[in-house]
């Protein structure tokens, strides 16, 4: 069996790229949530109302009242403390604000932990796949490196470099690298293995051209 260079993901080098990204969306969750309270009337912890016109206090007033009614609820309504039917009543509502806060409080963590685990996937499947393919010795097409390819975000984030192509008839695509190996140069012929359609655009790998990997027109399985 052939050794596939994508059978190690360079899983620490994805998360260090993914992380400010991930950070940044919890920025834009934040602001977000800010920007919803900002104005509208809260109610703070001694009874009045304030109305905030900062976003960034916005938010943080959210958190800060969520943790205060998480930490300071009424006896009456920890555990089966409620005496009667009213106060039974009161703190349904009550722990049912609290509850709405709560899920909007989680919101942008929420967010950032879906999107994570959306890019994670990907990343993961896309490195199997190619492997599998690799492994298997079959390419879609053999063609000749034209020139090196420009920045693009998905082979920052999956830490591919890449290259175009020529295919032929004036045609010319971005085929992917992986980064521990020799970059490829202008003229030499490479492998083109299909990796897949991942957020809405074909993606192929590229490896140097050897006799024992077999050229399969058209195969995408």
């Amino acid at each position: 069996m052939l050794v596939s260079p994508f059978a190690n993901r360079p899983e620490s080098l994805f998360f260090g790229r993914i992380f400010p990204i991930l950070g940044f969306v919890f920025v834009v969750g934040y602001f977000s949530l800010g920007s919803l309270n900002s104005t509208s009337a809260m109610p703070t912890r001694d009874g009045s109302l304030t109305v905030s016109t900062s976003i960034w206090q916005a938010a943080w007033n959210h958190y800060s009242e969520t943790w205060f009614a998480w930490s300071r609820a009424p006896n009456s309504c920890r555990g089966d403390a409620a005496v009667n039917d009213y106060q039974r009543e009161q703190c349904a509502k009550y722990w049912g604000q609290v509850s709405t806060m709560t899920a909007w409080a989680s919101a942008p963590l929420i967010l950032v932990l879906l999107f994570f685990f959306l890019i994670r996937g990907h990343f993961r499947v896309f490195y199997r796949r190619v492997d599998r393919r690799f492994r298997e010795g079959k390419a879609v097409a053999a063609a000749k490196v034209l020139r090196s390819g420009s920045w693009d975000w998905f082979g920052y984030f999956f830490c591919l470099r890449s290259v175009r192509v020529e295919l032929g008839q004036g045609r010319d695509v971005r085929v992917y690298v992986p980064r521990d190996l020799p970059a490829l140069i202008p003229g030499q012929k490479v492998a083109l293995f299909y990796g897949g359609k991942v957020f809405g655009a074909r993606r192929y790998v590229g490896l140097l051209y050897a006799p024992h990997i077999a050229v399969m027109a058209g195969s995408r399985n």
